[in-house]
């Protein structure tokens, strides 16, 4: 007999008036409400607070890729085919020199702080950082590599100044909000790093972690110092700069300023 033909049960209609429809309403939807929040956020005055925190906490990148460094360094150092071989004390005292030299970088970044600025503190973690990474990368001898790992230590010790500068740059209704940035991008370095591991061979994942730092020196240029340091330094006119940048409000500048300067008359 002949063939039935049934028709297309679905035939004529437009199927993605049904599915495109909603999916378009909800991005539409989405964007909305981020364009409303990113609103609020900016009214509140943490738009540039919150991009000189991420600015500020790129040093703290640099610090989880020490952190991690070791675990790529040594099993690589280790294997027989390595042209730079070091036995289980040598591999000890290269994990651990980082820690030994970290107290110093903490000292010296309380001077620095007190002596160039917040800001300045900042940008100088990064020397160590490059100097540290670069010696490390052209390293052809455990002396030297060792060395590397205790100039990137000191490095470690003056990020201290990341968290203080974004302390001071912070309303107090946002300062939990900001500092947790810091931790949060001390294990984004680490996972950076092992990445750098499973990628290429250690002087080179050295030579990709210097980049880092030369990228947080350069970006911290545009920020700028931060107000307390400033009134302290009797630099009122920066200072009330400082925080029109941070904030966008004149007026909510001029209280600001007035705050701090009340509460530095009371120490």
């Amino acid at each position: 007999g002949r063939a039935v033909v049934h028709p297309r049960p679905f035939h004529g209609l437009d199927m993605t008036v049904g599915i495109c429809g909603p999916v378009q309403a909800a991005g539409r939807t989405m964007l909305d409400n981020f364009g409303e929040r990113w609103a609020k956020v900016r009214d509140l005055g943490i738009g540039k607070a919150l991009a000189a925190t991420v600015a500020t906490h790129i040093n703290s990148v640099s610090v989880g890729m020490c952190q991690g460094y070791s675990a790529i360094l040594l099993p690589q150092l280790q294997d027989p085919a390595s042209p730079l071989q070091v036995n289980t004390e040598e591999a000890s005292w290269i994990a651990s020199l980082g820690v030994i030299t970290n107290p110093l970088g903490a000292i010296l970044s309380g001077l620095l702080m007190e002596w160039l600025g917040r800001k300045k503190a900042v940008q100088l973690v990064s020397i160590p950082f490059l100097l540290g990474w670069l010696t490390i990368a052209l390293s052809s001898n455990l002396f030297i590599l060792c060395i590397g790992r205790a100039i990137t230590g000191v490095a470690i010790g003056m990020g201290a100044a990341c968290y203080v500068y974004v302390a001071e740059i912070s309303l107090p209704e946002h300062r939990g909000f900001l500092s947790a940035f810091g931790p949060i991008f001390v294990s984004l370095g680490v996972l950076l790093v092992y990445s750098f591991g499973y990628l290429f061979n250690w002087q080179v994942a050295s030579a990709a972690c210097a980049v880092c730092a030369a990228i947080s020196a350069s970006i911290m240029s545009l920020i700028p110092e931060s107000p307390s340091w400033l009134l302290a330094h009797c630099k009122e006119k920066k200072a009330r700069q400082a925080i029109v940048w941070f904030r966008g409000d004149t007026d909510e500048a001029s209280k600001e300023l007035a705050d701090l300067s009340e509460a530095m008359m009371a120490k």
